[in-house]
């Protein structure tokens, strides 16, 4: 857990460094999407519905050409078919589990100006808290934070401070540190699902 904290500070720091000398600007805003979600290391599980959503508050800075978001989200990013909660000796008990998260993306953005419109390449860090039923289950053992990497491009939507953008997140860590019982356990539960939930989003977002 400190290590990847540790990591995670490094990455910030690493990418907001060149900035602290320059002149900066703030505003804020607030931004929400669509969000679909993609497990990894799932130990069997499937993803029930993948369809989810996201929706928060972020921060811009900018200093000179280049632009930092700082953002605040509620991330819910599917739904784990038959998830189960636990086993005994008259056998398991399952239902839907929600992944559901917040998380905290620094981006740095870049400006390319086009004849007709403005885009910006993205790329940060991202923390992440689990929460809700992911959170609360001692099956799942979720970690208390997580990491995730965010690559994507966005818009600027002109004679606006509106924004689109389409964005990849790849989780680094997974928001569990191995859920206690999987579909493929043979008995012995060696078998354990670490729950790293990659994301597809598509954001609409609004400065002021």
């Amino acid at each position: 857990m400190n290590h990847f904290r540790l990591v995670f500070l490094v990455a910030t720091c690493a990418l907001a460094s060149p900035l602290v000398h320059a002149q900066s600007e703030s505003s804020f805003g607030v931004a929400g999407g669509l969000t679909s979600g993609f497990l990894a290391d799932d130990g069997g599980y499937d993803l029930e519905d993948a369809a989810g959503y996201h929706i928060g508050a972020f921060v811009d800075t900018k200093f000179g050409s280049l632009t930092a978001r700082w953002s605040a989200f509620y991330v819910r990013a599917g739904t784990v078919e038959d998830f189960i909660f636990g086993c005994s000796s008259n056998g398991c008990f399952e239902r839907p589990l929600g992944l559901t998260f917040l998380a905290f993306p620094l981006d740095l953005r870049y400006p390319i100006s086009l004849p007709f419109l403005e885009v910006y390449p993205l790329v940060g860090p991202e923390l992440r808290l689990p929460i809700g039923e992911l959170g609360e289950s001692q099956t799942a053992r979720a970690y208390k934070a997580s990491f995730a990497l965010n690559t994507g491009l966005g818009a600027n939507i002109p004679g606006s401070k509106g924004f689109v953008e389409l964005r990849y997140t790849l989780d680094v860590r997974g928001l569990s540190d191995g859920v206690g019982f999987t579909p493929n356990d043979t008995g012995n539960n060696d078998e354990r699902a670490t729950f790293k939930v990659n994301a597809l989003h598509v954001r609409l977002g609004f400065g002021f």
